[in-house]
């Protein structure tokens, strides 16, 4: 139910600013997680998919695993 919860923020506070630049912090934390990530060209899609498994309850290696599975 958490992560429900959770992920349904995560996608309301980027519909409402899917055009926007993700902050700085937002960046650092993707690229902790994927280094060589490209997070300029990330499309709108996968702006919401990464930022949901950021903020999601699991385990680092889990969310590395999503992020590296999205971008492929």
């Amino acid at each position: 139910m958490k992560r429900i919860i959770t992920t349904a923020a995560a996608l309301a506070l980027t519909a409402g600013a899917s055009a926007a630049a993700p902050s700085d912090a937002t960046l650092n934390k993707v690229r902790q997680f994927v280094p060589n990530a490209d997070v300029a060209s990330f499309t709108d899609h996968e702006r919401t998919q990464v930022l949901a498994v950021l903020v999601s309850g699991e385990s680092d290696t889990t969310k590395r695993n999503r992020i590296q599975h999205i971008l492929r």
